[in-house]
């Protein structure tokens, strides 16, 4: 296997390839064969065998495989979470709150998820669905929304696992006692009143 030439700098510098070049690097690093690489480099040629050729000679180019390669290394280290992201994201598990998406209103509490808090890394799903007060023929209908959250023993343990840390012990499961359905029309009901109003 030849040596190509080192790639030390985090921002790596194509230094002697031209712009047709480098634009021949990036359309390969992403996938596109050689010959139509270099076609849409702006190369002219005026066969396809010519371009074939020509394409070909080019990946000979140290600097050239080298941008390649380097090109390649990035958009994959790019699709990876490093350990950082790796910790945060358990984190963000370990740190979500039902408070977070729980509105308290007269001693009901009424799940109201913002756009942010519905991205964070601690919701395992949110589910709406529309169910009929009184029967199937009623014109009455309330919205449920469902939130189920990711239990955040398990990222706990896998984030002191990653630190080196030892857990001691565990917290309880969070459970959220009251809640209230608000209606279009502004009137609310406990889940017991709605499942004795669709009965």
């Amino acid at each position: 296997m030849e040596n190509l030439p080192a790639i030390e700098d985090e921002e790596y510098h194509s230094s002697g390839l031209s712009s047709k070049q480098e634009q021949f690097c990036f359309l390969v690093s992403q996938g596109l064969n050689a010959t139509e690489a270099y076609r849409q480099a702006k190369y002219k040629v005026k066969t396809d065998g010519a371009a074939k050729s020509a394409a070909s000679r080019l990946l000979t180019n140290v600097n050239v495989k080298a941008f390649i390669k380097y090109l390649r290394q990035k958009a994959i280290d790019a699709t990876i979470a490093d350990l950082v992201e790796v910790k945060q994201g358990l984190t963000e598990i370990i740190r979500t709150r039902p408070s977070q998406f729980v509105k308290l209103s007269n001693g009901n509490a009424l799940i109201e998820p913002d756009e942010k808090a519905m991205d964070s890394a601690g919701v395992a799903e949110i589910t709406t669905e529309t169910v009929r007060i009184g029967g199937r023929d009623s014109p009455l209908s309330a919205d449920i929304t469902k939130l189920k959250l990711r239990d955040p023993i398990p990222a706990a343990r896998l984030l002191a696992e990653l630190s080196g840390w030892t857990a001691k012990e565990s917290a309880p499961p969070v459970q959220i006692a009251n809640f209230v359905f608000v209606m279009p029309d502004g009137s609310r009901y406990t889940p017991k009143e709605l499942a004795n109003a669709r009965g």
